[in-house]
């Protein structure tokens, strides 16, 4: 129990230990996340590749990455991989266990933070044990846990895109998820082939979050999304026209080939946000805020910046905005308003600068290629 253990420890070798493990395990995230994303989508392949093999008729409606505290325990760190079907947990059906997902890439920090309070420990005989420090470091398995479901939730799109995800034998309802095993889990992706508009309409306007939904596919038109917190709504080939998405938690949430007409984002947070492919002409982006890394302690874990790969931004007026870390090399910038924007580490073309007003500060924000 936290309580034994002496406070001494906790205050100069557990706290500054752990401080120092997030930071290095935050900064490896941030500078590779690309390269562990590529490895996650090609373990998810591998996983479709026995799936179709070996269950060729089974239907799938959940897929769950389980952290198994057994594995952690005997320090191995892989998630099992189960497929299940309608009936979850519940069904007669037995947990399918298909593959395992390495997770040491994140996990290896967590490793050796624990082997580093396994001999500081020693200095405290007879007050610390091995045991003691185990349960110290599974009531922080979640710090760890939570790069693994940033790093899936910022994958997905590019996952689901994949042959080997669409050729998958899927129920009409359709989720991914990761967490303990038996335990609470976290929503990676939602699909439902079957969506009603009327109750999705009802939905938005009376519930207080509306995190990690399936809006694809969808016209959605005269909105008031009066629901605060949309993280990780998948709007992915929708038609959005005449909303509202002011002042909402919007990270993550997935405007992939949208077309969104005379709506406005004010004061929204857009971190993780993906707009490739989508057609923003004209709508209002003032004073939203998109940032890289983590801008304050409280955070488990730091934010990806927002993709606006091949985005259309005619006309779109960011006025007070602050932008960090956006590639906009591949946007489309005619009459794109950047006043009053700071632009840290935002990156733009030559010929794009011709296009656009910045100050002088504003320049030596950004970089040129």
């Amino acid at each position: 129990m936290l309580e034994n253990i002496p406070e001494h420890f906790l205050e100069t070798c557990f706290v500054p230990t752990l401080d120092e493990t997030l930071d290095k395990l935050e900064n490896d995230f941030q500078n590779n996340f690309e390269k562990y994303k590529l490895e996650f989508i090609e373990n998810f392949k591998e996983f479709c590749k026995i799936v179709k093999e070996e269950y060729p008729e089974l239907q799938i409606a959940y897929i769950s990455y389980n952290l198994m505290l057994t594995n952690i325990l005997n320090h191995k760190y892989k998630y099992n991989i189960y497929i299940y079907d309608s009936n979850w947990y519940l069904g007669e059906q037995k947990d399918i266990q298909i593959l395992q997902y390495n997770v040491t890439f994140i996990y290896k920090y967590f490793e050796e933070m624990w082997l580093k309070l396994l001999k500081e420990r020693k200095k405290y005989i007879f007050k610390i044990n091995d045991t003691d420090v185990n349960n110290l470091m599974l009531k922080i398995i979640n710090k760890f846990h939570y790069y693994i479901v940033s790093l899936m939730r910022n994958s997905i799109v590019d996952l689901t895109e994949t042959e080997e995800f669409r050729k998958l034998n899927k129920y009409d309802e359709f989720n991914i998820h990761t967490g303990k095993f038996y335990d609470e889990f976290d929503v990676i992706y939602r699909e439902n082939k079957e969506k009603n508009i009327i109750k999705i309409k009802k939905e938005i306007n009376k519930l207080e979050k509306y995190t990690n939904k399936d809006l694809k596919d969808l016209e959605l038109v005269d909105i008031d999304f009066s629901v605060y917190d949309l993280r990780g709504t998948d709007f992915r080939n929708s038609k959005i026209i005449n909303s509202n998405l002011s002042y909402k938690m919007l990270a993550g949430v997935k405007f992939k080939n949208c077309e969104i007409t005379n709506t406005s984002f004010e004061s929204s947070f857009l971190s993780e946000v993906n707009f490739e492919n989508a057609n923003l002409t004209g709508n209002k982006l003032t004073a939203i805020y998109i940032y890289k890394g983590k801008n304050n302690k409280l955070l488990d874990i730091g934010f990806l910046s927002a993709n606006f790969n091949n985005t259309n931004l005619t006309n779109v007026d960011f006025t007070g905005s602050i932008l960090e870390n956006i590639d906009f090399t591949t946007s489309i910038l005619d009459n794109t308003i950047f006043e009053n924007c700071k632009l840290k580490n935002c990156k733009f073309t030559r010929k794009q600068m011709e296009l656009i007003n910045l100050t002088e500060q504003q320049k030596k924000q950004i970089e040129v290629v």
